[in-house]
């Protein structure tokens, strides 16, 4: 399976410690086990699925999309619970214009 990864989820990632980095190591691998793993969103990001997990006792959202056909694995966006859909949303207007 190929992983791709936007520049938001890579900017996110490098303010996270060591622990942390190997906490999301761990849930990358379960999603590529089973990319369904997250929930479907709907109307906008009904192409995005989120997963909800604890990193190191917050809760922590992962975007990502998963293309069946090319076995292609995106993360898009993590980050904690608050204004994470509402900034979601207004990324993807942005990269849409």
């Amino acid at each position: 399976m190929q992983i791709k990864y936007s520049k938001k989820f890579l900017k996110a990632c490098n303010k996270l410690h060591q622990n942390q980095k190997n906490e999301l190591k761990e849930i990358i691998n379960k999603l590529i086990d089973n990319p369904y793993l997250g929930k479907n969103k709907v109307g906008i990001l009904d192409y995005i699925r989120v997963y909800k997990f604890s990193l190191v006792n917050n809760l922590t959202l992962l975007a990502y999309s998963y293309h069946e056909e090319q076995i292609i694995l995106e993360l898009i966006k993590l980050g904690p619970r608050q204004n994470f859909y509402k900034d979601l949303e207004n990324e993807l207007k942005r990269s849409d214009n």
